[in-house]
């Protein structure tokens, strides 16, 4: 199993990019599956996704529930 941080990028502008917000505060990851890499926020760590197949989640923005960072997905 591999932990991957997350490049911290500024808001996106609206209409610029998919940026997923998770309506809860706190630490959640917005997609759990079976493979072995987790996503982590590059700010607070929060797991963002975990365990997902590498290339499985791809140009992405998730809003970090745990501290509202923006976090990319290349």
């Amino acid at each position: 199993m591999a932990d991957f941080l997350l490049e911290i990028i500024p808001e996106p502008t609206a209409g610029t990019a998919s940026v997923l917000v998770f309506e809860k505060k706190g630490k959640h990851a917005f997609i759990k599956g079976t493979g072995e890499d987790n996503l982590l926020c590059g700010t607070c760590k929060n797991v963002l996704c975990e365990n997902i197949m590498r290339g499985q989640v791809q140009n992405l923005v998730f809003k970090c529930p745990n501290c509202d960072s923006f976090n990319l997905v290349k």
